[in-house]
């Protein structure tokens, strides 16, 4: 029977130096604009309110091991986008894994690839591409974003199970489900 035990679960900002915390919303704006930029849509800018309450939310997931959206009334007006990654290593590991700044843009670029499933011809919300039309949502003026990271020792196995979790809050929220406000949202 392989028995599973949570280690220690910890926010991924306070693991690592306040440079590698600030390149990772650096780089994790830019990513953010550089997508918006190839869709006719303005800078975004760093909210730290809308930073903090992500990196509170990535921490809850870490501690819960569940990737899963926050309750939108806890939340008025403000959308969300999550991305996670996994690796398995021997507690021997010396394997070096991506930075946090690496993991943040990972996640911006899987959104912004959601693009190539998204019909600008028809606009409107569609299932497998509401993190592209969110980062790219015209109206929406700053972003914040967190991260934290969670350990699973696999003990039978000898091996670590870490995962990253990724949160970004933007305001205001976009995705609002009708067809006039992604045709003026979401562009080519």
């Amino acid at each position: 029977m392989l028995k599973i035990s949570i280690a220690t679960s910890f926010a991924m900002l306070l693991s690592f130096s306040i440079p590698a915390a600030a390149e990772f919303h650096k780089e994790i704006l830019d990513a953010h604009n550089q997508c918006r930029l190839r869709h006719h849509a303005a800078n975004v800018v760093l909210d730290n309110s809308l930073a903090k309450a992500a990196q509170s939310y990535a921490e809850e997931l870490a501690r819960t091991n569940v990737l899963v959206h926050s309750d939108r009334s806890t939340r008025s007006n403000i959308g969300e986008n999550l991305y996670s990654w996994s690796i398995s290593t021997s507690r021997q590991s010396t394997s070096k894994k991506p930075s946090l700044a690496e993991h943040g843009v990972m996640g911006v670029s899987a959104w912004c690839e959601e693009s190539a499933k998204y019909d600008f011809s028809r606009p409107g919300y569609v299932t497998g591409t509401g993190h592209f039309t969110q980062v790219v949502w015209k109206s929406t003026q700053k972003i914040g974003c967190g991260a934290a990271e969670s350990k699973v020792s696999l003990t039978e196995k000898g091996q670590v199970k870490t995962t990253r979790y990724v949160v970004c809050r933007y305001s205001p929220t976009g995705n609002l489900n009708t067809p006039a406000a992604f045709r003026e949202n979401v562009r080519p």
